[in-house]
C-alpha cells in the first residue's frame, strides 16, 4: 500500500510496513500520556524535527509514496542546475532507466517521446540539446 501522494508532505507521517494483523487493544493512560508530552512541552522539549531529520524521514517514506504522474516523478527526481553547478547531460535513456530503478510504478515501456515533452513542461525549464538520434537534458540529481 502507497499511501502517502505528496511529496513534500510526506513529513508529516512516519510509515512503517505491517506483516499481519494489527492488535488495537488499548491499555495506555491517555491522561498520562498527555500530561507528560504538555510537561515536556512546557519545558521546552524540542517536538519538531530538524531540516537533516525531514529529509531522513522523507528518504525513509520514500517506499509508501504513490507517484502515478511522470512530470512528478521527474521533478521529485531531478533539479535544473544553478549557473554555477556543475551538472550532467542525461539522455532520455538515462532517465528512463534511472526511474525505473527509483519508482517501482514507473513503466519503463514509457515512450521516450511521453518523456521528453513531460522534461519540457515549462515548470522545469530544463536545458536541453539535441544529439544525432536523441535528445539530452542538462540536470542534477536529487
Amino acid at each position: 500500500m502507497k499511501p502517502l501522494v505528496d511529496p513534500t508532505g510526506s513529513r508529516r507521517f512516519v510509515c512503517v510496513g505491517v506483516e499481519g494483523n494489527i492488535d488495537f487493544s488499548d491499555t495506555l493512560n491517555h491522561e498520562q500520556l498527555f500530561a507528560q508530552a504538555l510537561y515536556l512541552f512546557n519545558n521546552g522539549e524540542r517536538f519538531w524535527l530538524n531540516d537533516d531529520e525531514i529529509q531522513t524521514l522523507i528518504s525513509e517514506n520514500e517506499p509508501f509514496q504513490k507517484l502515478n504522474d511522470l512530470v512528478e516523478m521527474l521533478g521529485e527526481t531531478f533539479r535544473k542546475p544553478k549557473e554555477t553547478e556543475q551538472a550532467k547531460w542525461w539522455s532520455l535513456g538515462d532517465i528512463s532507466q534511472l526511474l525505473a530503478n527509483r519508482y517501482p510504478n514507473f513503466d519503463p515501456e514509457t515512450p521516450f517521446q511521453k518523456i521528453g515533452n513531460a522534461l519540457n513542461d515549462v515548470q522545469f525549464n530544463f536545458k536541453s540539446k539535441r544529439k544525432t538520434n536523441h535528445m539530452e537534458y542538462w540536470l542534477i540529481e536529487k
